[in-house]
């Protein structure tokens, strides 16, 4: 590339050259706009500003994927140590998971090589495991040699959460005197019993055409969905006590993945109408 531009520049030099001997007898002879020595020295410059810039970018990337490759290798082991503690049922002291982590990392030369201080780096203080969860965190600080101007060091911290496998146990609503209701995905209202019409819809199938004369079993019209976005016409989908008509039987806003939680995590739900007997 740069002997092409020399090419150019110098066919350039000759044309202007060959011109300003037509108007030499008026005035002065003009010189040629660039010479070998300047566009030579005008490379060196470009070499000198881009290739440092080069380099530092090719760096950052590869420091980028070591920085991650630890990270994976932590997050591999931490989940594997957490599932098998769920799955166990018993409650496990924080310190035979840690024991059981660094067991996993200790044969990987970039956990010990680049976090500092290695294995006893690791920091597993935040780590708890509760009757119905195991927490595990760990904290740490990546170290990565970058020259002169020393190690870089950058501080992460990862959490593997898995629910533990308790199994039913029928004396578990007796014993546990807290409230607990019954929410879904995309829904806006918490329930109190699981079979709350709204929690598992009957779903009817009907024309298009039709919808804007049927009403629900409270006496609503059906509106649009906002998921699946229906045209009144062809078949449409609609339940007893939703408020929406749909374009496909199987629409988020029909399905319901029901999970049951306690009323004191039900932030940014309503009551259900049909449960406690109030307008939605």
């Amino acid at each position: 590339m740069p002997k092409c531009i020399a090419f150019y520049r110098r066919k350039i030099n000759q044309r202007c050259y060959k011109s300003s001997l037509l108007t030499a007898r008026h005035g002065c002879l003009p010189m040629p706009l660039w010479t070998e020595s300047e566009y030579q020295a005008s490379y060196t410059v470009e070499a000198a500003v881009i290739m440092p810039l080069y380099a530092c970018f090719i760096v950052a990337i590869l420091l980028f994927f070591r920085i991650f490759s630890v990270c994976w290798s932590m997050e591999v082991a931490m989940h594997e140590v957490a599932e098998e503690v769920a799955y166990v049922g018993e409650e496990v002291e924080p310190i035979l998971m840690e024991s059981a982590v660094l067991a996993k990392v200790a044969m990987d030369k970039k956990v010990t090589s680049y976090v500092r201080h290695g294995l006893l780096g690791l920091d597993f203080g935040q780590t708890k495991v509760t009757n119905r969860d195991v927490d595990l965190r760990v904290s740490y600080v990546v170290e990565v040699p970058v020259g002169l101007l020393g190690p870089l060091r950058i501080s992460v911290t990862q959490r593997a959460k898995h629910r533990r496998w308790l199994g039913y146990d029928p004396c578990e609503d007796s014993l546990d005197t807290g409230e607990y209701v019954y929410v879904t995905k995309y829904g806006t209202a918490y329930h109190n019993r699981i079979g709350c019409p709204y929690l598992r819809p009957s779903v009817h199938e009907i024309s298009g055409e039709s919808v804007g004369k049927t009403r629900n079993a409270d006496g609503h019209r059906y509106r649009a969905c906002s998921y699946c976005h229906p045209k009144k016409k062809g078949t449409v989908y609609i339940t007893d006590y939703g408020e929406a008509y749909h374009r496909k039987r199987n629409c988020m806003g029909i399905k319901r993945s029901v999970q049951r939680i306690r009323i004191e995590e039900a932030t940014g739900y309503h009551p259900c109408g049909k449960c406690y007997g109030k307008k939605e």
